[in-house]
């Protein structure tokens, strides 16, 4: 075992033990996976430590909330179907209930009255909405049965003209306002989240019938790509802005920007069999990994810095991917530097677990990112969308 690795399923121990001992209530974040995640991961690689693993399980089952918080990936019903999916192999104490959700998910789904016109992110991302419940709840290979509703209604928003369903209306965070009347890019809030969806129902179960909508989404991401002013091949945040006005796109990570938004045109180049947007998608990461540099991509906020969502472990997730599947060479090199950029701010991560152990934003995502790209199980990694 590398010293790499060593750290990593240190910190993962750690994470878990304190989150396992932890008698003080923490806020809610819904049905969010991440601790049972990173439990999963952890023991997929350290079988000595099932013990922690199942009570930091029983802690999870404990502190999840009675009322789903929305659809989604990240503290809704999508990442409670991954999570209790992870934890299947673990212990068969859960499948029942797992089963039980699976049978139950078309019917809850088929209730929801997403729209399909001044929209905000629960009526289709990634994040809150019908994307997520894709994306996180169909596990790959799975029957597209279970999120048809889902899949239908993001399939019927990708068939208007401009992707016109997809313009954000004035229920848009206000902090947010500029996608007003805007289709965002981005993997987390906006189309690319979308596209990344489609491609998962198409390539891993084969539903054919997201092909025509997800043709349409690349087409219209591929014409916002546009190169910044430090030879950074990117995408704006919205649609339908100046591109001569953006300067250094400094907003890089694995929710919007180059590292999300290529990684998901990869994908449904792979799953359309189109070599052109493939090629797109490889330029592109290999124009962010030349020009990287953490005090300008990685955010700013502490812990944001880490994190899936804004920070290193969201690069690390989509570097390890690129360097796995692709032909983006330098792609390993940005993973080992983000991967020993976590390993060095371990003692931030420990801090940060005691108040967030989410997958998106907190600890156990990190951790699990961190242990995935040193060896351990890869199947929950569909949930943040990489592979």
């Amino acid at each position: 075992m590398t010293e790499r690795q060593d750290r990593t399923l240190a910190l993962a121990v750690d994470l878990l033990t304190e989150y396992a001992n932890d008698i003080k209530p923490r806020s809610g974040s819904g049905q969010d996976a991440g601790p049972a995640i990173l439990a999963a991961t952890l023991c997929s690689v350290a079988p000595d430590a099932e013990d922690l693993c199942l009570r930091a399980l029983k802690r999870w089952l404990n502190d999840m909330p009675a009322v789903f918080r929305g659809v989604g990936a990240f503290g809704g019903l999508g990442g409670l179907l991954s999570g209790l999916r992870a934890v299947t192999a673990l212990t068969d104490a859960v499948a029942p209930a797992y089963s039980a959700l699976c049978s139950q998910t078309p019917e809850w789904l088929a209730h929801e009255r997403w729209r399909t016109n001044d929209v905000s992110w629960p009526d289709y991302d990634l994040f809150f909405g019908p994307a997520g419940v894709i994306r996180a709840g169909l596990y790959p290979g799975g029957p597209t049965d279970m999120v048809a509703p889902a899949l239908q209604h993001l399939i019927s928003m990708a068939l208007t003209e401009e992707l016109e369903a997809f313009r954000g209306g004035p229920e848009i965070d206000q902090r947010s306002a500029f996608n007003i009347g805007r289709v965002n890019t981005g993997l987390g809030h906006g189309i690319a989240g979308v596209a990344s969806a489609l491609a998962h129902a198409l390539r891993g179960s084969g539903y054919e019938n997201a092909r025509p909508a997800l043709r349409r989404i690349c087409d219209w991401l591929v014409a916002q790509t546009y190169t910044d002013d430090i030879g950074l091949i990117t995408w704006p945040p919205v649609g339908g802005l100046d591109q001569e006005s953006f300067g250094t796109r400094r907003r890089q990570a694995w929710c919007y920007g180059t590292p999300g938004v290529s990684w998901t045109l990869w994908e449904a180049a792979d799953s359309l069999a189109d070599d052109a947007i493939r090629e797109l998608a490889e330029n592109a990461m290999t124009s962010f990994i030349a020009v990287f540099d953490e005090s300008l991509h990685l955010d700013r906020d502490a812990g944001e810095n880490l994190a899936v969502c804004h920070g290193a472990a969201g690069m690390l997730a989509i570097a390890d991917a690129y360097a796995r599947f692709t032909l983006v060479s330098s792609a390993e090199a940005l993973r080992d530097h983000m991967l020993d950029y976590l390993i060095d701010h371990a003692a931030e991560l420990r801090e940060h677990g005691r108040h967030d152990m989410s997958l998106l934003t907190g600890a156990g995502g990190v951790a699990a990112v961190a242990l995935t790209a040193t060896g351990a199980e890869r199947q929950w990694l569909h949930h943040i969308a990489v592979r």
